[in-house]
């Protein structure tokens, strides 16, 4: 089995999931949600489209594509994440150079933007759990090695949403009031040093 007709392969799984039954409901589902709201509530449609007209086409445009573009680096982040958390090097090895197991990053983009889609029309996290479960479903590694990865991707970015955090409280340190700056900066150092210890115990219970 060559990698064209197996890129082929992943692409029709992706498109079976992006079609299928419980993908269109949510799209149904969504769109009843959106009349229902436009239709019980007062809402002044002359402001809406005011509002939208005086948007900038190109600042938009440039919004959106810098937006869903980060999707491909996530879906990157991902894939490395699953190839790093193979227990099997010798099987990895061999899954690498075939690519018949590990989904190409542009399947972990699509997997990603499905279950971003399901988390905005649906409760408890339920994009995650589907993309989980897709993934494993693609790498052939079960549900709950693929949650793991989507833990591991979590991590990294409280870890990094703390580091900003940190990085902002000491530029904006000189320009605020000392009591709200360093509220702030106890804040973010007790979120970082959650998030170590957080790490360091997946870590020791990992090993």
């Amino acid at each position: 089995m060559n990698t064209s007709h197996l890129s082929e392969d992943s692409s029709v799984s992706i498109k079976k999931r992006i079609f299928s039954l419980p993908t269109l409901l949510s799209f149904v589902t969504a769109v009843c949600l959106i009349y229902f709201l436009t239709s019980r509530f007062e809402l002044d449609w002359s402001e809406t489209g005011s509002n939208i007209k005086r948007l900038n086409p190109l600042t938009y445009i440039g919004a959106f594509l810098i937006y869903y573009s980060s999707f491909l680096f996530r879906g990157f982040r991902w894939r490395y994440l699953g190839l790093n958390a193979w227990e099997d090097r010798d099987e990895l090895a061999q899954v690498s150079s075939s690519n018949k197991s590990v989904p190409s990053p542009m399947t972990c983009s699509l997997l990603i933007l499905c279950g971003w889609f399901v988390n905005s029309i649906a409760w408890l996290r339920m994009g995650d759990a589907y993309r989980a479960y897709a993934f494993g479903s693609e790498s052939g590694k079960g549900f709950s090695w693929s949650l793991g990865t989507i833990l591991a991707e979590r991590v990294l970015d409280m870890v990094t949403v703390a580091t900003a955090l940190i990085i902002s409280v000491f530029l904006l340190s000189r320009s605020m009031e000392s009591t709200i700056s360093v509220i702030l900066l106890v804040s973010a150092i007790v979120m970082t040093v959650a998030l170590i210890g957080v790490v360091v115990g997946l870590f020791h219970t990992g090993s």
